[in-house]
C-alpha cells in the first residue's frame, strides 16, 4: 500500500435546483428531493484526466492515476443509469501539459456543454502540491495583505521552483468549473500538497514555509451557494493508494459506493450516496491495513442537495435521511434521542416523526437541535464550526428525594435530627461560555419535633461529558427551623430559627432518553446554629437523588 498524505480527492457539486435551498448557518437545511416523475434525459459529458509520468524527475511517478481514469470511464460507459455521450480522456505524457489542459482541453470540453441540463463529470488524478503566496484579503472592510497556502494539480511538465507558472492553480480549474453551464455537475479531483511521498510532493524552498504553518488555509469558490466540495481526507491527514486494490482507496470505494450506495432506499444511487458509502470503508480500510483512519471528508460550507443519479432509477421518494459531510464536522460524534449513530462525515436514514439531533465534540455538545422529519425529505446539518450553531439545551429542572444529617460538636440529635429530605432544583446553563451554570432550589424535611426549609442560589462550572453533564461549584442556603415545642431533649430552644449557610454542591446528571435524564448529588454547609445564645460551628452534609427534565 502506497501513502497519499493529505490527499484532496474533492468532489464539487453544483446544484441550481428549484427543490435545492440552503442555510449555511444556523439550523439543520431541509432538502426537497426532486420529483421522481420529472426526469429529464440529458447529454452526459465527461472529461477524465490522469498524470502519472513527470517530465522533472523532481517529481516521482505515481502508479494508479491511468487505472483510476480507465476504472471510473469504464463505470460510466457500462452503466445504463448515466452512459456517457461524449468524453475526453487524457493520460498520455504529451496530453496532460499545462497548456494542452488549461488552454485547449477546458476550453474545447466547455464548449460541448450546451445545455444547462446536461450532466457533467470531471476527474483529475495526479500529484498535488502547495506553494505560500501572499494574497490580499477584505476584513471588515480593510484590505491586508495575508500568506495563504495556495494548491495546485501537477501536469506532466510542471517544474520544481516554477510551480506557480508549470501547474495548474486548483481555483483556476473551480472557476471554470463554476462557469460551464450545466447544472448538474460533478468536480472530482484527485491529489495532496503536503509535500511528503506518494501523490504528494513540494519543492524544498516552499516546505520550510508550509511546516511552520498550521492546516491548510485552502478558500473554495464561495460565489455558488449550492456547491459541495467532498475530500479524501482532511487536510493535513493522510490518505493512500493500495497495491492489493490498485486505485487509490478512496477512489476504489467510491467506485464500489456508485453501485452499492444507496442510502435511502430509492432505488438508485446518487453521487453523494457513493461519497457517503466509501467514508466508513475508506476508514475501516486503512485502520486494518495501517493502523490509520483516513476518513473522506468536505472542505464547502456551502450546502445544496445532489441530484446526480449515477446507478439505477428512483422508483419511490425512499427513506428520509441526515448527515453532513462537511469537514468542520469532522471527528464530530452524531447522536440521535440520545442514541450514538458514529462519527462524523457521514448519512443515516431517519425515521418520520420529531427527534433530537445532537453533535458532541471532545464529549461536550456543541450542537443540538429538535426537528421534525417528514417522509422523503434529507436533513443536512450547518458546518459546526463554533461560531453560532449551539442549540442544546439551557434549562435543567430536577426533583430530587435525598437524606440530611448535621456534625453536631455540642448540639445534641434531638435538637438537629437527620432525616428524609424532598424538593426541586431548577439550573440554567445556557451563556455564551458554555460552562457557567446558575441554580436555584428549596427542599424539605420533617419529623415529629421539627419542620426544615431550606432555599438556596448557586453558581457552578458545568460540562457535558458524552450522555452526562456534570455542576460543581460555590451554594448559598438560607436555612430555616421550627420546632414543634420550646423543650426539645430536655434542652429550651426558639421556636423558630433561621441561617444563612454558605457551602458548595456537586451534581451529575446523565440522560435516559430525550429531554429526560437521573442524577446524583451532595451538599455541604456551614451552619451556625444558636443554642442558648451562643453559636454552634455545624456542617450540614445532604445526598440526593433526582429526575430531571432538560430543555
Amino acid at each position: 500500500m502506497k501513502v497519499k498524505i493529505s490527499v484532496i480527492t474533492t468532489v464539487i457539486f453544483v446544484l441550481f435546483t428549484g427543490n435545492t435551498w440552503a442555510d449555511s448557518k444556523g439550523r439543520t437545511t431541509i432538502l426537497k428531493r426532486l420529483d421522481v416523475g420529472s426526469a429529464y434525459t440529458p447529454k452526459v459529458l465527461g472529461l477524465f484526466i490522469g498524470i502519472q509520468e513527470y517530465t522533472d524527475p523532481f517529481w516521482h511517478d505515481l502508479k494508479y492515476p491511468e487505472k483510476d481514469v480507465r476504472d471510473m470511464v469504464g463505470f460510466f460507459t457500462k452503466n445504463t443509469a448515466i452512459e456517457l455521450d461524449y468524453k475526453i480522456v487524457l493520460t498520455k505524457p504529451e496530453e496532460t501539459t499545462r497548456d494542452i489542459i488549461l488552454n485547449h482541453k477546458l476550453d474545447e470540453f466547455e464548449m460541448k456543454n450546451s445545455s444547462d441540463k446536461d450532466i457533467v463529470i470531471v476527474y483529475i488524478s495526479s500529484h498535488g502540491t502547495l506553494t505560500r503566496e501572499v494574497v490580499t484579503i477584505i476584513e471588515n472592510g480593510k484590505k491586508r495583505k495575508q500568506p495563504r497556502k495556495i494548491p495546485y494539480v501537477l501536469t506532466s511538465d510542471s517544474q520544481e521552483g516554477k510551480v506557480e507558472d508549470t501547474a495548474l492553480p486548483l481555483y483556476k480549474i473551480v472557476e471554470w468549473f463554476e462557469k460551464l453551464r450545466s447544472q448538474r455537475k460533478v468536480l472530482i479531483l484527485d491529489m495532496c500538497h503536503s509535500g511528503r511521498y506518494g501523490k504528494s510532493q513540494v519543492s524544498p524552498d516552499q516546505a520550510e514555509l508550509i511546516e511552520s504553518a498550521k492546516g491548510i488555509n485552502y478558500m473554495p469558490v464561495e460565489d455558488s451557494w449550492a456547491s459541495i466540495i467532498l475530500s479524501a481526507c482532511p487536510m493535513g491527514g493522510t490518505s493512500f493508494e493500495d497495491s492489493d486494490l490498485k486505485n487509490s482507496v478512496y477512489t476504489h470505494f467510491l467506485l464500489e459506493g456508485m453501485s452499492l450506495g444507496d442510502l435511502n432506499g430509492d432505488g438508485s444511487v446518487s453521487i453523494s450516496e457513493a461519497h457517503n458509502h466509501s467514508i466508513d470503508k475508506t476508514r475501516q480500510y486503512t485502520w486494518e491495513r495501517r493502523k490509520y483512519k483516513q476518513v473522506p471528508t468536505t472542505y464547502s460550507r456551502i450546502l445544496g442537495k445532489d441530484p446526480i443519479i449515477v446507478f439505477g432509477t428512483p422508483a419511490n421518494t425512499g427513506a428520509s435521511t441526515l448527515f453532513s459531510y462537511s469537514s468542520a464536522n469532522h471527528g464530530v460524534e452524531l447522536y440521535l434521542d440520545g442514541i450514538h449513530n458514529g462519527m462524523l462525515p457521514k448519512g443515516i436514514v431517519v425515521e418520520p416523526g420529531t427527534h433530537k439531533v445532537e453533535c458532541r465534540r471532545n464529549g461536550c455538545t456543541i450542537y443540538s437541535e429538535k426537528i421534525k422529519v417528514n417522509p422523503g425529505h434529507d436533513y443536512m446539518l450547518p458546518c459546526l464550526d463554533g461560531s453560532d450553531h449551539y442549540n442544546e439545551d439551557k434549562v435543567l429542572a430536577i426533583i430530587e428525594v435525598g437524606y440530611r444529617d448535621f456534625s453536631r460538636g455540642q448540639v445534641s440529635e434531638d435538637l438537629t435530627p437527620g432525616d428524609l429530605t424532598t424538593g426541586f432544583s431548577l439550573h440554567y446553563y445556557g451563556f455564551n461560555t458554555k460552562w457557567i451554570d446558575l441554580s436555584c432550589g428549596f427542599d424539605f424535611a420533617r419529623n415529629q419535633d421539627l419542620e426544615q426549609y431550606s432555599y438556596r442560589l448557586g453558581a457552578k462550572f458545568t460540562t457535558a461529558l458524552g450522555d452526562a453533564r456534570f455542576f460543581a461549584g460555590p451554594d448559598l442556603m438560607f436555612m430555616f427551623f421550627r420546632y414543634t415545642s420550646n423543650t426539645i431533649g430536655g434542652k429550651k430552644v426558639d421556636s423558630e430559627m433561621s441561617f444563612f449557610c454558605p457551602g458548595a454542591e456537586a451534581l451529575l446528571t446523565y440522560n435516559v432518553k430525550q429531554g429526560l435524564c437521573i442524577a446524583l448529588g451532595a451538599r455541604v454547609h456551614y451552619l451556625p446554629y444558636s443554642l442558648n445564645s451562643e453559636t454552634k460551628n455545624m456542617i450540614s452534609g445532604q445526598a440526593f437523588l433526582s429526575a430531571g427534565y432538560s430543555f
